[in-house]
């Protein structure tokens, strides 16, 4: 990895209480149906099905948006290329829910709540919402382009963030051009001495 390019650990200060009315509103709206399906005979299934999967989502919600802790993480993935990580902390538990090496990022743009909702993204890329805050006022999406494929990831965090990321990304792409010069190079180098090599033995062999 660069030596311009500064490992750091960015930990996302999400604002947890936007959460919350929804949290509870799917939770109320659960609890409800619950009841009115111990009540009502004739549509309990129904209810029944509707309180779990108001249940579910409630759970899932207070997940996603209230235990749940992110950090950007930018470190040496090995072979000299820097990678961009994004990790997500429940708890004690930790767990890397993005890997992308940094030299795939094509730009970072920043987009408030109104033009993140009109932003039309590429057909064939994969959007993944990395922003901890339930509707945040803006967010950052790193286009990245990789042999799998475009992605799309949605970051919440500040702009010196977003710019060091960029900034990096470009040093990225200089080494990783750099170091492919110099494997391609060293492919020449080897095609020459083989073909050398190869030139020697048959002139031996013609000469006997």
């Amino acid at each position: 990895m660069s030596d311009r390019i500064i490992p750091f650990t960015y930990n996302v200060k999400a604002n947890k209480q936007r959460a919350f009315p929804l949290f509870f509103t799917v939770l109320l709206v659960s609890s409800v149906l619950v009841v009115l399906s111990m009540m009502v005979e004739k549509y309990s299934g129904l209810v029944s099905l509707g309180a779990v999967v108001g249940l579910t989502a409630s759970v899932m919600i207070y997940q996603r948006y209230i235990t749940s802790d992110y950090g950007y993480v930018v470190t040496d993935g090995g072979e000299d290329n820097a990678v961009f990580l994004v990790t997500k902390r429940i708890g004690k538990r930790s767990s890397t829910m993005a890997y992308l090496p940094l030299y795939a990022v094509t730009s970072i743009q920043k987009f408030t709540k109104e033009e993140l909702k009109q932003h039309k993204s590429d057909k064939t890329a994969k959007r993944y919402n990395f922003a901890p805050t339930f509707g945040p006022d803006f967010v950052y999406i790193v286009f990245a382009k990789t042999p799998n494929g475009d992605f799309e990831l949605v970051l919440e965090c500040i702009p010196e963030v977003a710019d060091r990321l960029l900034e990096y990304s470009r040093y990225a792409k200089e080494d990783e051009m750099a170091r492919r010069a110099a494997e391609e190079e060293e492919d020449e180098e080897y095609s020459d001495d083989y073909a050398d090599d190869y030139s020697d033995t048959n002139d031996v062999s013609n000469g006997e």
